[in-house]
């Protein structure tokens, strides 16, 4: 399966840029072909390279998983899964997506207010890269 996951920037370190890519990390481990597409490219997509995410230029893909309103030249061409992580007007939910998943409660009644039907998938932890180094001091 050929997935294609899109955000707005990848250009610094940030909240979707590193969901993206922890995303894109696991989607590798599992052997899916993983592409990325994003108007502003840098360090995470060198990153996302690196790792063997492909840089989207027309490929045909099986589903696009997507950040803010990156897909709009997209639409048609797969399925497409929303992520809505907040209430910038970027990250609002394109009326086109075929599912939507809000990461709390908060942004899932943000949706419902909206008309959207949205299931809550909280982001993800990567425990082998996020892990307390040092014991926990009892007292």
């Amino acid at each position: 399966m050929r997935i294609l996951l899109t955000n707005l920037a990848m250009k610094f370190i940030g909240g979707t840029e590193v969901y993206v890519y922890s995303i894109a990390e696991e989607l590798i481990r599992r052997g899916y072909i993983v592409y990325y597409y994003t108007p502003n490219d840098g360090d995470i997509g060198f990153r996302l390279r690196q790792i063997g995410v492909h840089r989207y230029s027309d490929q045909q893909v099986d589903l696009i998983l997507c950040n803010h309103d990156t897909v709009n030249d997209l639409m048609g061409t797969a399925p497409v899964i929303q992520t809505c992580h907040g209430i910038l007007k970027e990250e609002f939910p394109i009326r086109e997506a075929n599912k939507y998943i809000a990461i709390s409660e908060e942004i899932q009644e943000l949706l419902k207010g909206k008309g959207i039907h949205a299931e809550i998938i909280r982001n993800g932890v990567n425990l082998k890269r996020f892990y307390d180094k040092t014991p926990i001091h009892k007292s």
